[in-house]
């Protein structure tokens, strides 16, 4: 199995906060639905990505800490149909961090 190896130092943070969304398939499916279906519930992303439940779980919890939020907070939910949307703004800029980065 690989091991994680931590981002360069001089990785810019925004590139950090998005190569490690991409890190990983379940993630970008995730976000890659939600781009192209924002407001989708979690039942909603299963049916479209054809991934588990717990897998979209946590990918949504994952993906919450950068780029997704909730129509309720986290804390608020217990049982209530809660609706994700990406932030555009940051995850454009992040990967437009990421590809100086890359390009230098």
């Amino acid at each position: 199995m690989p091991r994680l190896v931590a981002a360069p130092s001089d990785m810019p943070e925004g590139a950090v906060r998005v190569q490690r969304v991409i890190a990983a398939t379940p993630r970008i499916e995730v976000l890659r639905y939600l781009l192209n279906h924002p407001n989708s519930t979690i039942v909603d992303i299963v049916e479209g990505c054809g991934l588990a439940r717990e897998t979209v779980r946590a990918a949504i919890a994952d993906l919450e800490e950068t780029y997704v939020t909730g129509s309720i907070e986290a804390g608020q939910r217990r049982g209530r149909p809660v609706s994700f949307s990406v932030d555009r703004s940051t995850l454009a800029k992040d990967l437009g961090a990421l590809q100086a980065y890359l390009l230098g």
